[in-house]
């Protein structure tokens, strides 16, 4: 996110210029930006999930870390995306910004289940957390976790989890079935937010910047 705060405002001013012109389209230049932008993202998740992944200690596995990391890719894509949208609709990269970070803290704390269990959210709060992208990371971050993880407990633990697959039926029911949906959406998300900055921009025109 912060790449593309320092380097979209200007591709996007060049952009208006060179549109009024006829050199290019609006799909062209977001098109062309998103292909661009994939081989940084591609090693900037390599990066930061090898040392997140390993560091904390979770399941060692090549299978599970290429999952995990294939998350990690997905948000950082709509991520950027998102900025990039917001971007066509405010003139100011700090307000772009802000709007992203805004939107992302409330998706993370209201649609993962990572900091606000499913079970305790208010009904209205639970059908909002459907329209986030991060409910699905997140069912998949637990479920290549959680799934087949043995748990030891104290004999003197009253109520103890055995292992990860009880967990995973408590609170994230179903989940390790819906990787393939999961996933989908994960696409989705990226593909339609693309869409809509296409349209973002459509709306809001081509901006005499003099």
């Amino acid at each position: 996110m912060r790449s593309v705060f320092f380097t979209v405002p200007v591709q996007r001013n060049l952009f208006y210029r060179e549109c009024r012109d006829g050199l290019y389209s609006i799909p062209m230049f977001l098109v062309a930006y998103t292909i661009h932008i994939f081989p940084f993202l591609v090693l900037s998740t390599i990066i930061f999930s090898s040392a997140t992944y390993w560091v904390t200690g979770l399941y060692p596995t090549a299978e599970r870390f290429g999952l995990y990391t294939a998350v990690i890719f997905f948000l950082q894509l709509w991520g950027e995306t998102l900025t990039v949208l917001f971007l066509g609709i405010f003139l100011d990269p700090n307000l772009a910004n802000s709007t992203t970070a805004l939107i992302q803290a409330a998706a993370v704390v209201i649609a993962s289940g990572l900091l606000k269990n499913f079970t305790t959210l208010i009904r209205p709060l639970e059908w909002i957390s459907w329209a986030f992208i991060h409910k699905y990371s997140g069912e998949i971050l637990v479920a290549n976790e959680f799934q087949d993880l043995e748990f030891s407990c104290e004999s003197v633990v009253s109520a103890c989890i055995h292992n990860g697959t009880v967990y995973l039926d408590l609170y994230y029911p179903g989940s390790p079935d819906h990787m393939k949906r999961n996933f989908a959406a994960l696409s989705s998300y990226c593909v339609g937010t693309l869409i809509f900055a296409m349209v973002a921009f459509k709306i809001r025109g081509i901006r005499n910047l003099y």
